[in-house]
Parts: C-alpha cells; sequence; structure tokens
C-alpha cells in the first residue's frame, strides 16, 4: 500500500493517523446508530443498545487517546510507542463493531448470517476509507472483520453443520465480492486523497508565493514611496496617479494633480529634443533615463534622477507611462560645491605656485650668478647651503603640484619613443657621485634583453626612478645602492620593464609598509628630522606608474635594506644591446645666434629682482635687452622699435602677458610675427598650452635656469634667421 508523508520521519504518519481517524469518527458514530436500529428487529433492542452505548462510550475514549497522540511529538512520546497505543485503539474499536455480527449469525437465521456479512463488509470499506492516510493502522482496522466472518463461515459449514453448502457459497461468493469492493474502493479513495493533498499543498505554495509576492511588491512599493516620487500618466502625459513624496515635493494634493499633464510642472530649462526623445524611447518599448528639471507648486525649482517606462498592452499599443523621480537636488548642489572647492583649490595652488616661484627666481638665480664669482670656502660653503636650500623647497613646491593634479585627474601621460637604456645610464651617472661621496658601492646593470626604445613618458619615468633612488642613497648610510633593469617579452611587440633599486640602508618594517605609499606619509617619523622630506615622493611616484599602466612593488625588512620594484608594460621599438655611445639621438638648441648683429630683447618683467636676474642671466650673451614692466608698457615698445623676440612674464598689473600676446599678434604692427617666449611661474596643468594657444612661441619655467632660457632665446633666433626676416633697426612712427 503507498501512502503520503514522510516515511523516514514515524511522526508523520502518526499525524496522519490522527487525522484520519478524527474524519471516521462521527460517520462511525452515525452508523452505529444506524445499525442498532436495524438490528433491532432481528435481536434484542436491550442488547442492541447496549452495544451502541459500548461504541459511543469507546469513540470518547478513540478521540481522548488520539489527541495524546496527535501531541506525541510535542510531549516527546516515543513514535514507537504512539504507533503502538494507535494500533490498540484501533484494534479493540473494530472488535466492538464486530462483535455485534457474532450475535446476528447466532440469532437471526439466515437473514441474520447474511446481514452480518453485509455489516461486516460495509464496516470493512467504511474503516479502511478513514484510515487510508496511515498505513500501519491498516490490517488493525481489517483484520477482526475478516477473522470473524471467515471464523463464522467456517464453524457454521464445517463445525456444527448449520450451513448448507448452497449458504456457504452465497455467503463466501457476496463476501468476496465485498472484499473486491472494499479494496477498489480503498485504493481509488487512497488515490483521490492523495490527489487532494497535492493540489492542497500546491494551492498553498501558490499562496504562498502570491504572498511573498504581495509583500515584496508591498515593500517595493513602501521603498518607492520613502525614496522616490512616483507617478502613472497616459501617453500624453495626462497624470492617472502620484504617490505621496510626488504629492509632497510638487507641493500639489493627489486631487489637483490628477488629470493634469506633466506640462505644468515644466520649467522650460529642457528644449523639445529631450521630450521627444523620451517619446521615441517608449515607442521601442525601452526604459527612458535622464536628469529633469522641475517646479513645484510655489515656483522653487528641483532637479530629478528620472526613468520613464512603457507599459504596453496586448497589441504594442502604449497604455500607460510609469515615471520614477529621485531628487538629486541636493546631490547637485553638493557637487557644485565640490567643484568650486576644487576649483578654488586649483587656483590656489596656481597662485601659491606663482607667488613661491617669483620670489624663488631672485632667490636662486642670484645665489646662482654669486656662486660663479671669486669666492672663498666659507662664502661658497654658504651659497652652496643657499642654493640646496632652494631646491629642496622647489622639489616640496614640485610634489603639492603633481600631487595636485593627480587627485584632480588632470596630470597627462604622453607616448613617445623612449631610449630606456639611455635613461638608467644617465641616472646612474647622476646619482654614482652622489652615493660614492657617502662611502656607498653604486651599481647599475642593464639587462640584454631590454629593448633600447620604448614607447613611454620619459619625464614620468625618470621621475619615479629619479625618486627611488634619491630615497635609497638617502636612506643608506653604508653598503650599496643597486640600479638594475630587466625586460621579459610579451605578445604583440610588447615587453614588462622591471626595474628594481635595492639598497642596504635603515629598512622598512612590515607594518610601515601599508602605509608607505600614502600621502604625507613616512615609514618612520623620525626620518622628516634626519633626512628631511615631505612623505610625498613614493606616493606620487606609485599614482604616476599606475597612471602609465605599471606599477610599484616593495620588499624590505627593518634593518637589512630595501628593494622597490618598478614595471611597466611598454610598446617595444627595438631591442639588443647598444655600445656605450650610442645613444639615441636628440634635437639639441644651436649653441651660437644665427645672426652676426646684437639680438634685440624685449623682456616684460614687473619684478624688479627678477628683472636684476634676467640681466646677468644674458650677460654672457650678445643681445640688447629692453625692458617693460607691464603689457602696456611692452606693447608701446612692440609698436615704435623693431625687436628679435619678446620674453614675457604671464602675470603683471595693468595688462597680462597672455592678453598683451594676443593683441600683438592680432596687430598689424613690425613685430606682430616674431617670437615670443613665456616667462613665467604658472606651471599647472595646461598654462603651458594656454601660452602656446595665445601665439607664444615657447615656454620657459620659472625658477629661471639659466642654461634652458639660454637655449629657447637660441632657439627663438635660429627660427627667424631662417625665415628670412631682416633686422631693421629704423624706427617705425606711431601712427
Amino acid at each position: 500500500m503507498s501512502h503520503s508523508g514522510n516515511e523516514n520521519d514515524p511522526y508523520t504518519e502518526i499525524e496522519n493517523a490522527v487525522q484520519g481517524r478524527k474524519d471516521g469518527r462521527k460517520s462511525r458514530v452515525i452508523a452505529a446508530i444506524a445499525i442498532t436500529a436495524l438490528t433491532s428487529f432481528l435481536i434484542p433492542l436491550t442488547f442492541t443498545i447496549s452495544w451502541l452505548a459500548f461504541v459511543l462510550a469507546l469513540q470518547f475514549v478513540d478521540n481522548r487517546v488520539f489527541n495524546v497522540i496527535a501531541n506525541a511529538r510535542k510531549l516527546a512520546i516515543p513514535a514507537h510507542k504512539a504507533r503502538f497505543l494507535a494500533l490498540v485503539t484501533v484494534s479493540v474499536s473494530t472488535l466492538v463493531f464486530a462483535s455485534l455480527s457474532l450475535v446476528l449469525w447466532q440469532m437471526g437465521g439466515i437473514a441474520g448470517k447474511l446481514f452480518a456479512t453485509l455489516f461486516l463488509n460495509g464496516s470493512l470499506v467504511h474503516s479502511s476509507v478513514f484510515l487510508s492516510q496511515a498505513r500501519f493502522l491498516y490490517w488493525a482496522s481489517v483484520a477482526p472483520f475478516i477473522v470473524t466472518l471467515l471464523g463464522l463461515l467456517g464453524f457454521s459449514y464445517l463445525g456444527d453443520h448449520s450451513m448448507a453448502f448452497d449458504d456457504f457459497f452465497a455467503i463466501c461468493g457476496g463476501f468476496a465480492i465485498f472484499l473486491f469492493a472494499s479494496n477498489k474502493a480503498y485504493r481509488w479513495i487512497q488515490h483521490v486523497l492523495q490527489e487532494q493533498e497535492a493540489a492542497q499543498q500546491v494551492i498553498i505554495k501558490e499562496k504562498e508565493k502570491a504572498e511573498r509576492s504581495n509583500a515584496r511588491f508591498k515593500a517595493l512599493n513602501q521603498a518607492l514611496d520613502t525614496y522616490a516620487m512616483v507617478t502613472r500618466s497616459t501617453p500624453d502625459g495626462t497624470l492617472i496617479s502620484a504617490n505621496e513624496a510626488f504629492c509632497e515635493k510638487t507641493q500639489y494634493t493627489s486631487e489637483e494633480l490628477i488629470g493634469q499633464n506633466h506640462r505644468i510642472m515644466d520649467t522650460g530649462f529642457h528644449p523639445p529634443e529631450t521630450f521627444k526623445e523620451m517619446e521615441e524611447f517608449a515607442l521601442k518599448n525601452k526604459v527612458w533615463t535622464g536628469k529633469i528639471q522641475n517646479k513645484a507648486k510655489d515656483g522653487s525649482i528641483y532637479w530629478g534622477d528620472t526613468s520613464v517606462s512603457p507599459i504596453h498592452n496586448a497589441d504594442g499599443e502604449i497604455t500607460e507611462c510609469i515615471t520614477i523621480r529621485r531628487d538629486i537636488t541636493d546631490l547637485l548642489e553638493a557637487r557644485e560645491q565640490a567643484e568650486h572647492a576644487n576649483q578654488a583649490k586649483s587656483e590656489f595652488l596656481a597662485m601659491m605656485s606663482h607667488e613661491l616661484r617669483t620670489p624663488m627666481n631672485a632667490v636662486l638665480g642670484m645665489a646662482s650668478l654669486l656662486e660663479a664669482t671669486d669666492l672663498d670656502d666659507k662664502q661658497r660653503e654658504y651659497i652652496s647651503a643657499l642654493s640646496e636650500g632652494g631646491e629642496m623647497l622647489m622639489t616640496v613646491l614640485n610634489d603639492v603640484l603633481d600631487l595636485s593634479k593627480i587627485e584632480a585627474g588632470k596630470m597627462e601621460i604622453e607616448s613617445i619613443e623612449v631610449d630606456i637604456r639611455s635613461i638608467i645610464r644617465k641616472l646612474a651617472q647622476l646619482w654614482e657621485p652622489t652615493a660614492n661621496d657617502k662611502g656607498l658601492v653604486f651599481e647599475c646593470e642593464i639587462d640584454d634583453d631590454v629593448p633600447s626604445i620604448i614607447h613611454g613618458d620619459i619625464t614620468r619615468i625618470r621621475q619615479i626612478i629619479y625618486n627611488l633612488l634619491s630615497n635609497a642613497v638617502k636612506f643608506t648610510d653604508e653598503g650599496k645602492v643597486k640600479l638594475g633593469i630587466t625586460a621579459k617579452a610579451l605578445a604583440n611587440n610588447k615587453s614588462l620593464i622591471c626595474i628594481a633599486i635595492e639598497d642596504t640602508g635603515v629598512g622598512i618594517s612590515q607594518k610601515a609598509q601599508a602605509e608607505l605609499f600614502m600621502p604625507f606619509e613616512q615609514a618612520d617619523k623620525s626620518v622628516t628630522r634626519k633626512f628631511g622630506g615631505t612623505g610625498l615622493g613614493l606616493a606620487i611616484s606609485k599614482k604616476l606608474a599606475q597612471l602609465m599602466g605599471g606599477d610599484i612593488t616593495l620588499s624590505s625588512e627593518s634593518g637589512k635594506g630595501s628593494c622597490f620594484t618598478f614595471t611597466l608594460e611598454v610598446d617595444s621599438l627595438a631591442s639588443g644591446k647598444l655600445d656605450d655611445n650610442d645613444e639615441l639621438e636628440t634635437p639639441t638648441a644651436p649653441s651660437e645666434f644665427p645672426s652676426e648683429q646684437p639680438v634685440r630683447i624685449l623682456a616684460a618683467e614687473d619684478n624688479v629682482l627678477n628683472q636684476r636676474v634676467l640681466k646677468a642671466f644674458l650677460q654672457a650673451v650678445d643681445c640688447e635687452l629692453i625692458l617693460a614692466e607691464d603689457g602696456v608698457e611692452a606693447l608701446d615698445y612692440l609698436e615704435t622699435q623693431l625687436f628679435d623676440m619678446v620674453l614675457m612674464d604671464v602675470q603683471m598689473p595693468r595688462k597680462d602677458g597672455i592678453t598683451t600676446t594676443k593683441e600683438l599678434r592680432a596687430s598689424n604692427g613690425p613685430n606682430a610675427d616674431i617670437p615670443v617666449i613665456a616667462m613665467t611661474a604658472n606651471v599647472m596643468n595646461g598654462d603651458r598650452q594656454k601660452c602656446l594657444d595665445a601665439g607664444m612661441t615657447d615656454y620657459v619655467p620659472k625658477p629661471l635656469d639659466p642654461r634652458v632660457l639660454i637655449s629657447a632665446i637660441a632657439l627663438a633666433s635660429a627660427q627667424k634667421g631662417t625665415q628670412g626676416e631682416e633686422m631693421d633697426t629704423e624706427i617705425i612712427a606711431c601712427a
């Protein structure tokens, strides 16, 4: 016999038995009353009523017992005990029903025997049907009936011979038919119950699924009502409904909004194309998203991060649109404030850079000039300290500017042909004397597989290696510093360049390494007092490496030195080992001016100290220098005299260098096309390009390096000479 429930859980079958017993209890009572009424015609009424009373009492006991069995799991009654109690109770109840058959068989003659047979078979079907959910009770509920009937038949036919063969055959045939019918009925009822149970489980699952869906939908609605403004509208924009958040933001009631068009909130900010785009998205069954400006009832403006979703019917027609908005007014204002703050920060850094570089130009310039004079040892020591301090200050200033550019996302990385071998050799030549002066051994190794030429940013690559070498020499008191470069060939003519800088210096603890590449952090705060520095160099170097698609890693142990490895994946253009004298040719400035006549230079510079520095720098150059204190005075000179070139400061009173250059280029004067060299302390990202866009031909940053300045003048003079422009010394009358 099959049965429902979990066979691995005996309590489940017990619970099914309790349910089946409960379902059949009422029908058993009704059947007992009906049987009493019918049997009263065959046997004494007193006997049948006594039997009925006994059955009713037994059903009461049966109810109490099965209530206990129902709670077997909770009452911690062992499953086998609960099963035994159920078996005993059902067996006793079945025997009570079967006992009346014995009386009918003995007292009712042939009619009683037939009635007893029908009664037994009917009870068999009745018991089987209502206990069909519990397989273990099946035989306890039917066996007493079958045994009783078979016993009566056998005794009457074989024992006292009170039954003829015809009667025996008729009763056995009837019993067989009823037994077959009862088994079929049992199986059918069992199948129906199983189908009902399966259907019930499906209904329960669907109900649970619907409840979960409703709960999710309710939660979604609550979330939308709390954090978003939701409206439903017709395809032409007529509002059908609006949630509480939308009403609160727009200051309209729901009644005021329904039936109105979305246009009542339009500010006129968006062009018609925006709303046409929404319509096109809807027709394509796409969700439109964007930022929309609206106005509330009182005229106040707000911004919404908006999505518009079309709803189509079965024919593909748009029936309505769901619009969800999230108020981002505060977010946009905060972003605008942040942008203003970032702009203010950039302007402040630009101003501070200019204001610091301008006096530093005079300090370093005068120190350079003074160092070139006849000095005794003490004076030369003072000048050396002055120059070194100024250069350290410029290093800090450059680091701060680089960091601000990186954080603002304005650091530009170029890709040009770079002789990486040459860079390594030149940096080694630069730092080897410094390392030797500290008593350190300096080693440089270039692997044969390193490409000759790569694509990269030569300035940033040199800056990173320079910084790592500077730290290695600075933090190493004895032992050695080693600079090495290796390469690994990759697919598509690419190479993985690995530049390692090893030292035997102070080393870095594991704890300190976690913060080493953070801005303004140092492995040991005492290094600031002993070695100096701001802790920006490594942070900038790592960020620059990452901007170029590479990285910097560290292997170190406190007291045992460090190894910084700069890795970079690059395009390699040539491989193989170069001779020491085989360098990538780079353009150089001419060492002499092409003109035999002194070069006439107009210098627009408002700072008196910088004027003196400029005069001193150009003393070694065959030139005639005319000074102008601002752009207005410079234009006056340029309108009345001929010059070979202009050295133009950018920030000047009355008229700045950018404006002056633009007016010069726009004029029809004799100097409209002469070279103009920017000579400025503006070194923020884009400042060079601003100068070139204004019409300047070159750019020299402050503090001025006399070699860079003279080289720029020589290049400008050479370019002017190749253009065939004649130097006319006559004075042009002002119109």
